[in-house]
């Protein structure tokens, strides 16, 4: 038997930026609260920074969003982050 998963990344536009932002937030809330304490302005801004710097992609799986990638390039290199 064959499945076939379906894996989308889209470009991330003003319409994801809040999705965007809810994401990063769901991977690292946890671990930031425990070390640091979460502020959330502080994050806010960063997020800010970060999308304008440069906006990731959103990660769909079957339409359903579950995470972000930030592909940069440099050169002759690619950083994914």
């Amino acid at each position: 038997m064959q499945q076939y998963v379906n894996i989308r990344l889209v470009e991330a536009d003003e319409s994801l930026k809040d999705l965007s932002y809810n994401i990063t937030k769901a991977a690292y809330y946890d671990l930031i609260e425990r070390t640091f304490g979460w502020k959330e302005e502080k994050h806010r801004e960063y997020h800010e920074r970060y999308w304008k710097e440069q906006r990731p992609y959103i990660i769909f799986l079957s339409d359903r969003p579950i995470g972000t990638v930030r592909l940069v390039h440099d050169g002759d290199s690619t950083e994914i982050s």
